[in-house]
């Protein structure tokens, strides 16, 4: 098994999390990201909200029905890393307020 790495991104624009059985989690916050704080600069801080992506191995999107999910509550973190950890896409998608699309979701378990 991999080890699950993260990498944050420039001027505190968020993280992705790398190895989530197979997969990249990607979180997005503030200026140019769909979330609470989403605000010009100047005027960072926190957020109650995130916008996320999910990727595989080659840096395709997969899951979401629009790629990237806006105003995701962070809270849902945690839930939401396990449930890429296990391929539960609808679980993802319901967290993330989307519908399930299943022609989405990847058709083989990556390990």
């Amino acid at each position: 098994m991999k080890k699950v790495t993260i990498t944050a991104y420039d001027e505190s624009r968020g993280f992705s999390l790398k190895n989530l059985g197979g997969y990249t989690l990607s979180v997005g916050i503030g200026k140019s990201h769909y979330c609470e704080n989403q605000i010009d600069e100047g005027q960072e801080g926190e957020t109650a909200t995130m916008e996320v992506a999910i990727m595989d191995k080659n840096g395709h999107f997969v899951c979401l029905p629009d790629d990237v999910a806006g105003h995701v509550p962070v809270s849902k973190l945690a839930h939401l890393i396990i449930a890429i950890t296990v391929h539960d896409w609808h679980q993802v998608c319901w967290m993330c307020n989307e519908e399930a699309i299943p022609h989405k979701f990847p058709k083989e378990k990556v390990v």
